[in-house]
C-alpha cells in the first residue's frame, strides 16, 4: 500500500499534459494518501512552494520577485538533496543486483522532485507543448540530441571503466522505467532546465552574456546533484546535462530534454552494466 501515493503522483504529473484540473485533483489525492498510508509529514511544504510560485508568476521586477526566485531555488535544492525531513520515500529496490558484475543498487520513489515539478508546471511557470508542430520540433531535436548524448556518454563510461556491455531485459524493467521517467526525468528536467537554466538564460540575456553560460552553470549544478554516486557520476552527469540543456535551449520546451534524459537512462539500463561495474 505504501507505493499508492507515488503511483497517484505519477498520474498527476502525466495529467498536466491533458488537464490541469484533473492533475491538481490527483496531486491532492496523492498527498492525502501519503499522509494516511505512509509516514509522510511534510505536507506543509506545499505552502511555501505555492506562495513562492505565486510571487514569481506576478513577474514584478522588484526585490520581492528576486527574493522569491532565490527562495524557491534554495528550497528546490534542499528538496532534491533530501535535506527536508518528513518525506520517508518508498524504497522500490533495496540493494538488488541486476547482473553478477553489476553494483547493487537501491531505488526510491521520491516525492520531493515530483512536488517541485508539479508546482512549476501547474502554476504555468513552465509551459508545456500543446500544438502538433511543437511536438514535431521536440521529437526531431530529441532524436538528434538523444543519439549524440547516448553515444558520447556511453563511450565515455566505457573508457572510464564505469560500465561494460550487458544486454538484458530484467524483471524490474516496468517499475524502473516508469519511476525513472515520472519521478526522475520529469522532476529533474522541470527544475534544472525549465526553471534554473531558463532563469539563468534570461539573466544572461539581460546582462548581454551568451546563453551558453546558463547551459554550463546548470549542467555543473546538475552534475553535483549526483555527488552521492561518486566522482565519475558527477562528471558523466555534468556532460549529460550539457546535452539535456542543449535540447531545451533549442526548443524552449522541457519535453525535449525529458526525452533525451529517458533515452540515455533506458539505453544504460538495457545495454550496459547498471548502475555500474562492481569493483
Amino acid at each position: 500500500m505504501s507505493y499508492i501515493p507515488y503511483a497517484v503522483m505519477m498520474i498527476a504529473l502525466a495529467s498536466l499534459w491533458f488537464s490541469k484540473t484533473a492533475a491538481i485533483a490527483f496531486a491532492v489525492l496523492a498527498l492525502a494518501s501519503a499522509t494516511f498510508l505512509t509516514n509522510f509529514t511534510a505536507g506543509w511544504i506545499l505552502f511555501p512552494l505555492l506562495g513562492l510560485t505565486y510571487l514569481i508568476q506576478q513577474n514584478y521586477r522588484t526585490s520581492l520577485t528576486k527574493t522569491a526566485h532565490t527562495a524557491f531555488t534554495l528550497l528546490g535544492f534542499l528538496l532534491f538533496f533530501h535535506m527536508i525531513p518528513g518525506f520517508n520515500n518508498f524504497k522500490v529496490f533495496d540493494g538488488i543486483q541486476i547482473a553478477p558484475q553489476c553494483k547493487p543498487f537501491t531505488m526510491y520513489m521520491n516525492l520531493e522532485g515530483a512536488l517541485i515539478a508539479f508546482t512549476l508546471i501547474a502554476s504555468g511557470i513552465i509551459p508545456l507543448a500543446k500544438r502538433r508542430n511543437e511536438w514535431k520540433s521536440i521529437i526531431k531535436e530529441a532524436n538528434f540530441y538523444g543519439m549524440l548524448c547516448t553515444g558520447t556518454l556511453m563511450i565515455a563510461a566505457l573508457l572510464l571503466g564505469h560500465v561494460t556491455f550487458d544486454v538484458k531485459f530484467p524483471s524490474q524493467t516496468f517499475i524502473f522505467l516508469t519511476t525513472n521517467l515520472m519521478l526522475t526525468c520529469i522532476a529533474e528536467e522541470a527544475f534544472f532546465r525549465g526553471y534554473i537554466q531558463k532563469g539563468l538564460t534570461n539573466l544572461c540575456q539581460d546582462k548581454g552574456f551568451p546563453s551558453a553560460y546558463a547551459l554550463i552553470i546548470t549542467s555543473i549544478l546538475f552534475g553535483f546533484r549526483h555527488y552521492q554516486q561518486g566522482v565519475p557520476m558527477i562528471i558523466l552527469s555534468t556532460i549529460a546535462g550539457l546535452f539535456y540543456g542543449a535540447a531545451f535551449l533549442k526548443t524552449n520546451r522541457i519535453e525535449s530534454s525529458i526525452l533525451v534524459h529517458i533515452s540515455l537512462n533506458a539505453t544504460h539500463f538495457f545495454f550496459f552494466s547498471y548502475p555500474a561495474l562492481l569493483r
